[in-house]
């Protein structure tokens, strides 16, 4: 029977009133068990007997059944196994009643199905303890099997929509990086860089520091440097980034002679809106797949999934522990059930853990990958505003990251601080906790998928050792519910992106192929096509109906050709193939090259030339779904190159004649090298001669001003014999023969340095000379260039009492650039064109000596070699001279074939 007590009644968190079924044989004990759950809100439904109970289980559908084990003709046990046979009853809580207390008779009461026995005779608040308990395990178990139900829905959808994703992309990558035979940069409206293939860098040589560089202007200067009309170009690009609505084609000519057929478009989608700009150059290659990135992330995903599962068992067993922690795990599970935003969860539940669950104070942080490794304080309740402000928390072993917080982190295992008065790494925070009545604490780990932590709830209790191990197992089963519901969020707010992405990449998508000027077709695995691009129905003439669903060979192209290239490639690839859709996609198929020219067949009958690239489109799995064609129309291109056939023939006559006239003019030139040699320069020899004779024989009769006279006239005599020698040293190194062998620079320039120091032993000049360069060129004709270069400077540093001479080299991609650098007189940088003019001297003669062709002498032979020279300076801040001797054979030998021309 039941015994009465004065204690206050227990009330249930329910809004309706569950119904409770009551058996006993015994009436009194019946009814008095029956008045007093009616008072407590219970709906109560009750029965005498074992078969009675089953008639009214079924029709009643109790929350609850309280069984008592001793009754006439169908005891307990039986009872009980018969309502669990039932499918609307297997899942009702039962109660045993019973004054046996044979441990036996418990089992057999647990194996027929029950959860819990109530010993006759048994109090008010047991009764009540004991249905919360189980009603409220009751209501856990079907909140969690709606939970899992959700769940598995979203799950259902995310892979639908990463199904969705993986089509689009592999569709997209292989339109524009495994498809295209161009390059492609694809910019947003305001000029910033979306997107750009692999073929966009090779076209333009762009290194990867500079292609992935997320500063636009740094590719954009790379560019110009290689355009060979930089400011022309710059002008386009600015002009058509001012009118985002016009559509562009050009050619670009680059320094070094390469023309690239340049199409831009804007991107505008069907109700007009604009969202930048496509720029095409010829020829592309794939760019990366996103499918592994969201393999990985649906793996992540299911991996999640399975934790929490086998989290949400976990719970569920821990549930049984308290009322306490059941409150605190239910209120807490519902937040993480119905949160969607991460900081209200937090705050929530914080709320819960200082509110229901009575704990004093607690707080969230988050780990930082910093170097000082932090801890973040998020989310607190019980402590007064700006007090988390003031911890200095770290997940690093420290001082400070011996906490409670820190060693959750760091371990991913519960930190338990019994007693915070005696515990030794807690005294960093001793003070401030301990004032606020707080006496025990625990940090307990917050886990991510991959089992480390990336965060901590740290829990205080008023008096010491308050977390026993039930207790700790419970608030661990609460910090995973909150890590997977932090995670959950995330995960979500990862789909929402992952859509929202999806739909860019759609209208991307719809957007390049309406506004592109190729022919795009798409067909199934078996040649029947499924798209055509607007582009395409203007080129062929006919309508997306006409095509969509029709064999693509017999539409497009001519048979014959179809027949001459099938028998080509049956030779090529050693297997036979037939006329047909097999021609095209064969060598697809096998990830072979597949770009060639075909003639195409308009609806009208007419035809014109195409160059068409077939890529084979595949799934995850790699299996062929289709293919994809793009078409470019070359009609333009064939007659251009008619017309550059037809040049070449008439330039290759011109030079003919050309070659001729240089002939004749060389040897005129030899001619006169000869007359300046002798003719000229014998009579200034003599004018020469008779004046130095004057000087040494008649100078002490002559006054000072006929002195100076006769001074003069000899110095310039002197001065007429060098320019002679020079202009017949230039006319040398146009007609002499190049030679063509390896030239150790190095060598070259330390023998030059040392005969510039003999020569005037009590000048202080540091020569520095980069070891081993070398060259491949003339030796004799390299000498004189290091000659000039390295005499130069030695004359311009002349003035300073201390000079430094350099010769070394930079390496700028590919070009390899020597340099001759002093800190000299320098020049103005205005006058660095007159530098290489014969004659031409930035200084006067009584300042710095010279005739004023040394430099273009050095630009003659540099030029002889196929390379360049320039020069940078500032007054008084010395001078740098820069020139190149490429090392391509081809090079010399194009130089020794000009000067066999020219000697005839």
């Amino acid at each position: 029977m039941i015994t009465p007590t004065t204690s206050e009644p227990l009330t249930l968190p329910q809004s309706h009133a569950p119904t409770i079924l009551a058996v006993d044989d015994d009436p009194a004990n019946l009814s008095l068990l029956s008045d007093y759950l009616q008072e407590f809100g219970f709906r109560v439904i009750v029965a005498r007997d074992g078969e009675s109970a089953l008639e009214k289980a079924q029709y009643g559908r109790p929350d609850l059944i309280l069984l008592d084990l001793v009754m006439p003709k169908v005891d307990g046990f039986e009872t009980c196994r018969r309502l669990k046979a039932k499918e609307a009853l297997r899942d009702t809580p039962v109660i045993f009643m019973t004054g046996l207390t044979d441990t036996k008779d418990k089992v057999n009461g647990f194996q027929a199905g029950g959860v819990d026995y109530i010993t006759k005779p048994f109090q008010y608040e047991e009764v009540l303890a004991r249905i919360h308990t189980h009603m409220g395990l009751h209501l856990a178990q079907k909140q969690l099997e709606v939970q899992n139900t959700q769940l598995q829905q979203q799950i259902s959808e995310r892979e639908r929509a990463e199904e969705e994703l993986r089509l689009k992309t592999a569709f997209l990558e292989a339109l524009v990086h495994r498809s295209s035979i161009d390059g492609i940069l694809v910019v947003d409206s305001q000029g910033r860089k979306i997107l750009q293939n692999e073929r966009m860098a090779e076209l333009w040589e762009i290194p990867p520091s500079v292609a992935n560089d997320r500063n636009d202007e740094r590719q954009l200067q790379f560019v110009m440097e290689r355009v060979k009309h930089p400011e022309q170009f710059r002008e386009g690009v600015t002009y058509l980034n001012s009118h985002p609505d016009k559509i562009s084609r050009d050619e670009i000519e680059l320094k070094n002679g390469t023309v690239l057929d340049r199409y831009s478009s804007p991107v505008i989608d069907k109700n007009g809106k604009h969202y930048g700009r496509i720029w095409t150059f010829r020829d592309i290659t794939e760019r990366k797949r996103a499918e592994e990135a969201l393999r990985k992330a649906h793996a992540s995903l299911e991996q999640r999934v399975e934790e929490r599962t086998a989290e949400l068992k976990t719970a569920n067993e821990q549930l049984k522990q308290t009322n306490r922690l059941l409150r605190i795990l239910s209120e807490c599970n519902q937040q993480v059930v119905r949160a969607t935003e991460e900081s209200e969860l937090l705050r929530e539940i914080c709320g819960i853990i200082v509110g229901p669950g009575g704990y004093p104070s607690v707080w969230i942080g988050f780990a930082e990958e910093n170097p000082g490794r932090t801890v973040h304080p998020v989310a607190q309740r019980g402590f007064e505003d700006g007090y988390l402000d003031t911890l200095r928390i770290t997940w690093a072993d420290t001082a400070l990251g011996r906490g409670p917080a820190g060693s959750a982190i760091r371990s991913g295992r519960p930190c338990v601080v019994k007693d915070i008065q005696t515990t030794v790494d807690f005294a960093p925070w001793r003070e401030d906790v301990t004032r606020r009545g707080c006496a025990s604490a625990i940090g307990l780990p917050l886990r991510g998928g991959n089992g480390r932590a990336f965060g901590a709830l740290i829990i205080y209790a008023k008096t010491p050792d308050a977390f026993h191990a039930r207790e700790v197992d419970a608030l661990m089963e609460l910090a995973g519910d909150l890590a997977y519901g932090i995670l959950s969020l995330r995960a979500r707010a990862e789909q929402r992106r992952a859509e929202e992405q999806v739909r860019r990449l759609a209208e991307l998508q719809s957007a390049i192929l309406n506004n592109t000027a190729y022919t795009v077709i798409s067909t199934d695995g078996k040649g029947i096509i499924t798209s055509i691009n607007p582009a395409g129905e203007r080129a062929l003439g006919y309508t997306a109906r006409e095509c969509i669903g029709t064999l693509m060979s017999t539409r497009f192209h001519d048979p014959d050709e179809m027949a001459e290239r099938a028998r080509i490639f049956s030779e090529q690839l050693g297997v036979p193939i037939q006329p047909g859709f097999e021609v095209f996609v064969a060598r697809a198929r096998r990830d072979l090259p597949n770009e060639y020219e075909w003639t195409y067949l308009r609806k009208d009958g007419s035809r014109f030339p195409v160059l068409l690239s077939v890529t084979a489109l595949r799934d995850a799995q790699g299996s062929i779904i289709g293919f994809l064609g793009i078409a470019n129309d070359i009609t333009d291109r064939k007659r251009a190159e008619a017309e550059i056939r037809q040049l070449n023939s008439d330039l290759e006559k011109r030079v003919v004649e050309r070659t001729a006239e240089l002939a004749a003019a060389n040897r005129e030139l030899e001619t006169f090298s000869y007359s300046v040699s002798h003719d000229l320069r014998s009579p200034l020899r003599v004018l020469s001669g008779f004046g130095k004779l004057l000087q040494e024989e008649y100078s002490a009769q002559l006054n000072l001003e006929a002195r100076e006279y006769l001074d003069h006239i000899c110095k310039s005599a002197e001065r007429m014999d060098q320019l002679i020698q020079g202009l017949l040293n230039l006319s040398h190194i146009t007609r002499a023969h190049l030679r063509h062998e390896p030239v150790k620079l190095s060598t070259m320039a330390r023998t030059i340095a040392g005969e510039l120091h003999k020569a005037e032993p009590q000048r202080v000049v540091e020569f520095v000379i980069a070891p081993e360069l070398t060259a491949e060129g003339d030796p004799e004709l390299l000498r004189s260039v290091l000659q000039n270069l390295l005499g130069n400077a030695w004359k311009y540093t002349g003035k300073h009492p201390q000079a430094r001479i350099e010769f070394g080299v930079d390496k700028s991609g590919a070009e390899t650039r020597f340099y001759v650098r002093d800190d000299g007189a320098g020049f103005d940088p205005g006058d660095a064109g007159k530098l290489f003019s014969t004659f031409q001297r930035l200084h006067k003669a009584d300042e710095f000596p010279g005739a004023g062709i040394g430099l273009a002498t050095v630009q003659r032979i540099i030029e002889r070699h196929g390379g360049r020279i320039w020069a940078e300076a500032a007054v008084e801040k010395g001078a740098t001279f820069h020139f190149t001797i490429p090392a391509q054979e081809r090079e010399f030998e194009r130089a020794s074939t000009a000067e066999r021309s020219r000697r005839g």
